[in-house]
C-alpha cells in the first residue's frame, strides 16, 4: 500500500503471510519470540488483515493501554487481539482473528528498530515459510467491523472507496479504547 493515514515514524511493522507446521499456536510464538528480540509478534488469520495503519493502531493503543494501566488482558499480543478485532472479549477476538487450526496466517513484527524488525524476519525462516506479503480483502473486513455497503456508499466517494474503507476500520477499533 503506497500511502497510510496512520503514521508512526519510530515504528517499524512488517506484515508477512507465513505457512507453519507447528500445531500449538502458543508454542510458535515462543519459538519464534526466541529468536526476535525486542520486537512484538503476533500472528492472526488472513482475512481480518486490511492495512498496515490497522495494525499500528492496534499496537499503539495496546502500548497505551499497558502504559496507562487499564489493559484487559496481562500479555501485550493478548491485548492486542482484543484492539484489532474491536471486541472487549477475548473468545470474541480469538474467533474474530485469531488463526484456528490454518497452518497459514499473517505474521506481524513491530519494533521501534528497522535492523531489528529485519533481523527477526531473516532469522524465524527456519521456523516458518515466508510466503510473501498478505494482502488486503475487503469483504472479511466489512463483516469483522460490522461496516455494510450502505454506510460505504453514505460515507465514501467511490474513487476513495479503499481509504474510506480504512477510516472506517480505524474507528472501529480506537471505539474500544478504555479510557
Amino acid at each position: 500500500m503506497s500511502s497510510s493515514i496512520l503514521q508512526v515514524p519510530k515504528l517499524h511493522v512488517e506484515i508477512v503471510k507465513v505457512k507453519f507446521s507447528e500445531g500449538n499456536i502458543k508454542s510458535l510464538l515462543s519459538k519464534l519470540s526466541a529468536r526476535c528480540k525486542n520486537t512484538f509478534l503476533q500472528l492472526i488469520n488472513e482475512e481480518s488483515y486490511y492495512s498496515k495503519s490497522q495494525v499500528t493502531l492496534a499496537y499503539v493503543l495496546t502500548q497505551k493501554a499497558f502504559k496507562e494501566g487499564y489493559n484487559r488482558l496481562k500479555k501485550p499480543p493478548l491485548e492486542f487481539l482484543l484492539y484489532l478485532s474491536a471486541t472487549t472479549q477475548f473468545n470474541k477476538a480469538i474467533e474474530k482473528v485469531g488463526i484456528g487450526e490454518k497452518n497459514v496466517a499473517c505474521l506481524i513484527i513491530i519494533s521501534d528498530d528497522r535492523a531489528a524488525t529485519t533481523k527477526c524476519l531473516n532469522s524465524i525462516r527456519s521456523e516458518v515459510e515466508v510466503l510473501g506479503e498478505c494482502t488486503p480483502g475487503e469483504e472479511y473486513i466489512k463483516k469483522l467491523y460490522e461496516i455494510d455497503d450502505r454506510m460505504l456508499e453514505e460515507q465514501c466517494f467511490q474513487r476513495e472507496r479503499r481509504k474510506c474503507l480504512e477510516v472506517l476500520v480505524l474507528e472501529s477499533i480506537s471505539s474500544i479504547d478504555y479510557v
